[in-house]
């Protein structure tokens, strides 16, 4: 949930919880979701009904610069501005609690940790104190110039980093040799068995595009209830969570769902069910 009041000081101030249901959508979802006026209903009807939290990660805000669609991006903002107030935004590697516990050190490199919300802060100081995320994901799309090369080189040092991995002698022995333990982090059982499946499985890849995956996947398996993600990153995190259980630890990771209908379907009912379940 996120919210915007004046302090009394007559400042704006930007409130922000992740209320559970939370559900995360990859960017794939994301698009589904607002172009379908059926899925758009229903997930906003059920988001709503249910008091859940859309989760929104610097992914999600990135990808329009790889398809440099404005009137696409257009129907994003508008399916986000429904879903207001349900929404909490995160830089998955900056923010505390997401890939890492205390995120992502700062440097002069990269944004300050919750930079996100302060930039829906910033448009909400410009938007009459109302929280909006127009002009959020069309402003990527304008100046793709600037940010595409910024989202592949993104893509491509995660890349580099795991094919690295994959291939050191040292680093493959003790991949294959992780061994899960209860002391042990969800960011870091979760990281570390998702790496040993791509060192197990020499022939498994992974390119650019499945570093945006391994972002929105592995935060989005923690920190959700349920995580809409592409087909082949839910069997990998299937594979994942088995071997963490097969040690005998007990970790709470998100339901997953692709996009076939049956598994959207599924995912409807099992979110219009929360509130029984609990």
């Amino acid at each position: 949930m996120i919210t915007v009041d004046r302090n009394a000081d007559g400042l704006l101030e930007l409130t922000a919880e992740l209320v559970a249901p939370v559900i995360y959508l990859d960017h794939w979802a994301l698009v589904e979701f607002a172009n379908r006026d059926d899925y758009r209903e229903k997930f906003i009807a059920a988001l709503k009904d249910t008091s859940g939290t859309l989760l929104l990660s610097q992914a999600n805000f990135f990808e329009p610069a790889g398809f440099q669609d404005n009137d696409q991006a257009l129907r994003i903002e508008s399916l986000l501005n429904e879903a207001i107030p349900n929404v909490y935004v995160a830089d998955f590697m900056k923010d505390p609690g997401f890939f890492f516990i205390s995120g992502a050190p700062d440097s002069a490199e990269s944004p300050e940790k919750h930079w996100l919300a302060r930039h829906m802060l910033n448009a909400a100081v410009k938007n009459h104190d109302e929280l909006t995320f127009s002009t959020m994901f069309t402003e990527v799309v304008a100046q793709n110039s600037m940010f595409a090369p910024i989202f592949q080189d993104m893509k491509d040092s995660v890349a580099t980093a795991v094919a690295s991995f994959r291939i050191d002698p040292l680093q493959l022995d003790e991949g294959k040799k992780f061994t899960p333990t209860e002391h042990m982090s969800a960011q870091h059982l979760l990281m570390a068995a998702l790496l040993r499946d791509t060192q197990i499985n020499a022939n498994q890849n992974f390119s650019a595009n499945d570093s945006m995956d391994f972002i929105h996947a592995v935060p989005a398996a923690i920190r959700s209830d349920y995580a809409l993600l592409d087909k082949s990153w839910c069997n990998r995190l299937d594979r994942a969570e088995k071997y963490i259980a097969d040690h005998g630890v007990r970790k709470k990771f998100a339901k997953r769902y692709w996009g076939s209908t049956n598994k959207l379907n599924e995912f409807f009912a099992d979110l219009n069910s929360y509130k029984i379940k609990t």
